[in-house]
């Protein structure tokens, strides 16, 4: 197994908290989601969205109104 570099000079306390073995599968799925390229676009144009509503709040129900449109099943 590759070193993964969320292994090293990790905070004794996290480890402490979660466990050693939770830790470990947990950087290794953070490793794998940020090698995703469909995961990494979604979690960029979700800080996107929320920067926008952020600079520009006049724009929310626009936005949510663009979401529920997306989701909706097509007619």
């Amino acid at each position: 197994m590759e070193k993964i570099i969320l292994f090293i000079n990790t905070p004794a306390t996290l480890v402490s908290l979660i466990g050693n073995k939770q830790y470990k599968r947990c950087a290794r799925d953070i490793f794998y989601f940020t090698q995703s390229t469909i995961c990494v676009k979604q979690l960029a144009y979700g800080i996107l969205e929320l920067l926008i509503i952020s600079v520009f709040p006049e724009l929310r129900d626009l936005l949510l109104g663009l979401n529920e449109k997306m989701r909706a099943p097509p007619a």
